[in-house]
């Protein structure tokens, strides 16, 4: 794949991030990092340049003689790679360094052209260093876990490599020689959080596609009317989101013979209004969907950004500084983004209580009980699996920007603590497969049991078709756990890329 500085949208960053073969750059974003670079040589010594010929934070008061700028990137890196916790995943390292790569291109923070082979080097030979989940402010750049990454280019430390942890030493690297701000350049920006945080809209996005097809299912099953999702009525409402999740629920229920016609002769529902988690799913997801399109647009522009600090605009012959490493846009966008989601959680319990709940539902037996009532219990085990995750999405949503922890000697007197809010977005994410699964076997089980299959719109029957329907087991309860294996291992597969 040829990389160059030129603005990529959602999409195109997500193929880079999942893109399995060889990166390579442009020539003419290669001959730009080095018109920077040279820039830089060319001012070393004619003024102070932070983290050139000084110090870093509060000690960048100390000037440092420029023949020791090798030993003073190094010392950067090692003091601060010390990250603690868990470590993540491999696929994370590589957003990581892809990310940063594209900051670097940018021709704006004189990285070396050494380090731009180096990483491109690691990315295609599939060599991801290692970071943890314990690290960063997300003020200064995270420069815990990016000094973590860093010292796995400088040849040191533990990295995936052919989906096992080794130590980098043990590898055949090729010579590297750190430059001038190297080590600064790498560190001092935003990429852990942007990069988990792209990742994390990618599976809002999935996993809100998801629920709507879920939604629309739900209103055949229970031959619920269709007029809460009618064009008339939601266009009412001036909302993007509502308008989109209407237009979309309407073309799922198309051709639908089970849904209910209020004010025709033929009405199928039981229910003169249905609970509001189903008729208040435009209203409902629309929301949810603003604020995944927002948090995309915004770390999308924060992918395409420079992050770094000083900035070196060789065009025009002038280094400013500044703070665009502080990370407040992205860390505020994770903590709405993972709000949502729990919403979204609280939304897909409530469709399962409804499905289980026969006064409510006035049609299916409890808990989808289609053989001897007390002697079988069905599904009632799985609606706990659902209540305990949405519990615990519930505590995860107290919004992590405001958590503002001084440090740095005062130096970093307000942080945006933006890779905690994307990791803790990103466990919300994880958790809400765990409360979809429930839903879907649930739903799954009501179609096999009442024989509706044949009976759904198209639309409906390739989304089963899709998540396995025909191979799940629905008579021995001994099987339920392997069936909801089954449909998470469907849901992660599930591309929209």
């Amino acid at each position: 794949m040829q990389i160059s500085n030129n603005f990529l949208n959602f999409y195109e960053i997500m193929k880079l991030f999942l893109f399995e073969g060889e990166y390579n750059l442009t020539k003419s974003t290669f001959e730009e990092i080095k018109l920077c670079y040279n820039f830089l040589l060319k001012n070393k010594t004619k003024s102070y340049i932070y983290g050139l010929n000084t110090g870093f934070g509060p000690m960048a008061t100390y000037s440092v003689d420029f023949s020791n700028y090798k030993v003073l990137q190094e010392n950067l890196i090692f003091s601060h790679a010390v990250g603690q916790g868990n470590i993540l995943p491999k696929e994370f390292s590589k957003f990581v360094l892809l990310t940063r790569l594209f900051t670097l291109i940018k021709a704006k923070s004189a990285a070396s052209p050494q380090i731009v082979d180096r990483v491109l080097f690691f990315l295609n030979n599939k060599i991801y260093p290692v970071f943890y989940e314990h690290g960063s402010v997300g003020a200064s750049g995270d420069l815990v876990q990016l000094a973590d990454i860093m010292k796995g280019l400088l040849g040191y430390g533990l990295v995936y490599y052919k989906d096992k942890l080794v130590n980098v030493e043990t590898l055949s690297l090729p010579e590297f020689e750190i430059g001038l701000r190297d080590g600064l350049s790498f560190i001092n920006g935003t990429a852990v959080m942007t990069a988990i945080g792209l990742y994390n809209v990618y599976l809002a996005k999935k996993y809100l596609n998801i629920s709507i097809y879920i939604s629309s299912l739900l209103t055949e099953l229970l031959n619920s009317y269709d007029d809460p999702f009618s064009k008339e009525l939601n266009y009412f409402k001036l909302h993007l989101g509502q308008r989109i999740i209407s237009d979309k629920i309407r073309e799922n229920l198309k051709g639908s013979t089970l849904v209910s016609k209020r004010f025709k002769k033929s009405i199928n529902s039981p229910n003169i209004q249905e609970p509001y988690s189903l008729r208040c799913v435009p209203q409902i997801l629309g929301p949810i969907y603003d604020v995944i399109e927002n948090a995309s647009n915004l770390l999308v522009n924060e992918f395409n950004s420079i992050s770094d600090n000083p900035i070196f605009d060789y065009k025009k012959n002038k280094i400013l500084f500044g703070g665009n490493f502080h990370g407040d846009y992205v860390s505020f966008e994770m903590d709405k983004l993972k709000i949502a989601m729990t919403k979204l959680s609280k939304l897909l319990n409530r469709q399962l209580v409804l499905l289980f709940n026969p006064a409510i539902n006035k049609k299916f037996p409890p808990f989808q009980n289609y053989k001897t009532l007390g002697l079988n219990l069905a599904l009632q085990g799985i609606e706990f699996i659902s209540a305990s995750t949405v519990s615990e999405n519930l505590t995860l949503s107290y919004p992590h920007y405001l958590h503002d922890i001084v440090s740095n000697n005062d130096n970093q007197d307000i942080v945006s603590m933006g890779v905690n809010s994307a990791l803790i977005c990103n466990k919300t994410l994880n958790n809400l497969i765990d409360i979809l699964i429930p839903l879907l076997f649930a739903k799954m089980t009501a179609v096999h049991f009442n024989k509706l299959h044949r009976k759904l719109t198209n639309s409906h029957k390739k989304f089963l078709g899709k998540l396995g329907f025909f191979e799940l087991k629905f008579d021995n309860e001994r099987e339920f756990q392997e069936n909801l294996k089954n449909l998470k291992d469907k849901i992660i597969g599930w591309k929209i890329i």
